[in-house]
């Protein structure tokens, strides 16, 4: 009798197993089915809203690269109908230099026109002396510079060394400029004149840009316009 009673728990706890394992087993797999598929789901919101906020990255950086061009566009606008106005070429000069100062915000700044092999200083804005010539004249490393930048056809920038000789003048101080920016004014193949910017602080990439999308402009200008 107790033989039976032993074989009939065994015969019970065996029918518990099978039952635990036929409910057990798929409960746990669906579990952890459940849980893999959280886990991917989760994985995936991840990387969609990683995607979104490069998404939304990009176009901040678009709209914000199309309101500053937009901005340059507009004060090139701007700086070209002042140009309009002007009768000769050194009114046309003069008015050219004071637009890009309030542009670009540099100190100093010379306008020399080619004629013949030889450079002709036209405006000024700011420096020292009685004229745009004698401030050329008086300034030796400047005139080799702007020679350089007329025959290489290409443009110049640097931070001049205290060696150098460069400097901003004004009727009471002289400064050393931080950056110096020479540019070659191109008609066609054609050097027609060469500005020098000089300025305490380094020239903007978007001011440099307005100085680049005048530059046709003011080669035609100049070349248009008479001389008194």
């Amino acid at each position: 009798t107790e033989y039976k009673f032993f074989e009939q728990s065994l015969d019970t706890r065996a029918v518990e197993l099978a039952a635990l394992r036929a409910w057990a087993l798929p409960v746990g797999s669906g579990f952890l089915g459940v849980l893999a598929a959280m886990a991917l789901w989760t994985g995936r919101l991840r990387r969609e809203s990683a995607s979104h906020r490069h998404t939304a990255d990009q176009l901040a950086r678009s709209q914000e690269a199309l309101q500053r061009e937009s901005g340059r566009r507009l004060q090139v606008a701007q700086i070209q109908l002042a140009l309009q106005r002007a009768a000769t070429r050194e009114a046309f000069a003069n008015t050219l230099l004071h637009q890009l100062a309030q542009h670009m915000g540099f100190e100093q700044a010379l306008l020399c026109v080619v004629t013949g092999e030889r450079l002709h200083a036209l405006a000024r804005y700011a420096g020292a002396g009685d004229s745009a010539q004698a401030q050329l004249q008086a300034g030796s490393d400047v005139g080799v510079l702007l020679e350089e930048v007329r025959r290489s056809r290409k443009p110049m920038a640097f931070v001049p060394q205290n060696e150098f000789g460069l400097r901003i003048q004004s009727s009471t101080a002289s400064m050393a400029p931080a950056t110096v920016l020479i540019q070659p004014i191109l008609a066609g193949e054609d050097v027609v004149a060469v500005l020098e910017l000089a300025s305490l602080k380094q020239l903007s990439a978007d001011g440099v840009a307005i100085l680049t999308d005048l530059m046709p402009f003011v080669a035609v200008s100049l070349d248009r316009l008479p001389t008194p």
